[in-house]
């Protein structure tokens, strides 16, 4: 009886590291696709989405660096 008690014994821990394994790489999936993944495309998604790079880029950062007139208002009424 105690050869089949051993098996069964490191049976199950090889299940049990097995199992925790399989469970701690489901984040890590998560982790790489999604966090990484957009780290990985963010330079390019954001300067096509911006147009930073277009015929029309000057103009665009120069509209994004002015202050808003409203909010010049508000601070110089401040």
């Amino acid at each position: 009886m105690d050869p089949a008690l051993y098996i069964m014994a490191d049976v199950r821990a090889y299940f049990q590291v097995a199992y925790q394994r399989f469970a701690d790489s489901v984040p890590m999936a998560i982790d790489f696709e999604l966090v990484q993944g957009l780290g990985r495309d963010i330079l390019q998604i954001l300067s096509i989405g911006l147009g930073i790079n277009g015929p029309d880029a000057q103009e665009n950062c120069r509209e994004w660096a002015q202050e808003k007139p409203e909010l010049a208002a508000k601070r110089a009424e401040l």
